[in-house]
């Protein structure tokens, strides 16, 4: 048995644009990541994995 600090998973993160912000960046960025690391909900909210979304800032 592992604790969650010995045994880390990867995490995902939800990631929302309002009516004024814009997702093209965003979108541009992850496109050419692999599908299994993030996943479009909407036009606005999106599901990234932490490595992608946080390497991306």
């Amino acid at each position: 048995m592992f604790c969650d600090i010995c045994q880390p998973k990867p995490k995902g993160y939800t990631v929302y644009f309002a009516d004024d912000q814009d997702a093209q960046p965003l979108i541009h960025y992850i496109e050419g990541k692999p599908e299994n690391t993030w996943s479009a909900v909407n036009e606005r909210t999106f599901w990234v994995m932490e490595a992608i979304l946080f390497y991306s800032i």
